[in-house]
């Protein structure tokens, strides 16, 4: 057999090398090498859609209700007219008759001749009269002396 003598430093250089090239350490990267990067991640946008040509509807206007006003008489909707007692006419229709004396209006009133055979009243409204009015006359008195449906 072959005996050799290794000196002892030699032995334990050996195995210092074996255990090293044994473990799990990383090897070292030389000083002049680069390492590349990964390529830079960019997003790409998205396409904008660009605005049409379409025309912008213009503000409508907002319909009101149409009020409707209160029954009231018309401008220049009453006439009255009385017949004396010294005319005799059978005929009272709505224009006056002839003979009979026109109201009129003092201070904001209508006046009439009070002794009278007849009296026409004729008014004039500035929309339809509702169902269920009444006529309703007043003299100086705070009931009225003339009520009809």
């Amino acid at each position: 057999m072959f005996k050799s003598k290794v000196p002892l430093s030699m032995l334990l250089i050996i195995v210092a090398v074996c255990f090293s090239a044994c473990s799990q350490t990383p090897a070292s990267t030389p000083f002049n090498t680069v390492t590349p990067l990964p390529p830079p991640q960019t997003n790409t946008p998205a396409p904008t859609q660009m605005p049409t040509n379409t025309a912008t509807p213009l503000p409508t206007a907002t319909l009101e209700p149409t009020l409707t006003p209160t029954l009231g008489i018309a401008d220049m909707g009453f006439t009255a007219w009385c017949l004396p007692n010294s005319v005799y006419n059978p005929d009272t229709s709505y224009p006056i008759a002839e003979g009979g004396v026109s109201a009129r209006n003092i201070d904001g009133g209508i006046e009439l001749d009070g002794i009278v055979q007849s009296c026409t009243f004729v008014y004039t409204f500035n929309q339809p009269v509702p169902a269920g009015m009444q006529v309703a006359l007043y003299d100086t008195r705070t009931e009225p002396w003339f009520l009809y449906p």
